[in-house]
């Protein structure tokens, strides 16, 4: 278990908030379930997100706050073999948080999110992880608040996305459309999503617009 950068409040609860990204990295065993440091960061991150593909750790997207905002123009990855070689910059050609990616059939996606104009977004861009450039993607569908702290993983080879309305969408296998395999009974953002099994997602936590912070877990069948 990987923990990647995140964000930290300097200030004492009541006051004008001092947030500001951390670089931390820590590697988690559960066999001895000790944390172990990794090379940190080249820079604060927070707002981004992060998934481990072959023996490498990839992070794309997110801003650092402390003094001022600045939001980060490159993606970057650690060879999980050789992390006192420490972070490799990797090109992307675009700037946004709040986003999800996932992995599959040598291809990073980058999901959704926020633009720097501060409008949220259903775009996807698309790295082929041999040559670390960027291609177009399909859209998600739905309006562009259906991109914003979505949740994404990739199972059997195939990407998953869960959107703010509830919405669990699979690329399709051409790549070039998402179709609908199933809607949740509580619709969430900024939450997480695991495989159960190769039928079942865990749609883990987040938030709602209606009810706030959220703790349940909600099982999503995805058929054959």
């Amino acid at each position: 278990l990987y923990r990647v950068g995140g964000l930290q409040a300097r200030n004492e609860r009541g006051q004008p908030d001092d947030l500001h990204s951390v670089a931390e990295v820590g590697r988690f065993d559960p066999a001895t379930k000790q944390w172990s440091p990794l090379p940190d960061l080249p820079e604060g991150r927070s707002s981004h997100d992060a998934v481990v593909v072959g023996r490498a750790l990839y992070v794309v997207g997110g801003w650092e706050l402390g003094s001022e905002k600045a939001w980060i123009d490159h993606a970057c990855k650690l060879s999980l073999d050789d992390p006192d070689a420490g972070w490799k910059a990797v090109p992307q050609d675009f700037r946004r948080r709040a986003l999800s990616i996932a992995a599959a059939g040598g291809k990073l996606y980058a999901i959704g999110g926020m633009t720097e104009n501060n409008e949220p977004s259903t775009d996807v861009r698309v790295m082929d992880l041999k040559t670390d450039t960027w291609s177009q993607g399909p859209a998600l569908p739905g309006k562009p608040i259906e991109g914003f702290g979505c949740a994404a993983l990739a199972l059997d080879g195939r990407v998953y996305v869960s959107t703010m309305d509830g919405s669990v969408v699979r690329l399709s296998a051409s790549g070039d459309a998402w179709d609908p395999v199933a809607h949740l009974k509580q619709p969430r953002f900024f939450h997480r999503m695991l495989a159960a099994n190769d039928r079942t997602l865990l749609v883990i936590a987040g938030a709602s617009m209606q009810v706030g912070h959220l703790k349940s877990i909600e099982p999503v069948s995805i058929g054959q």
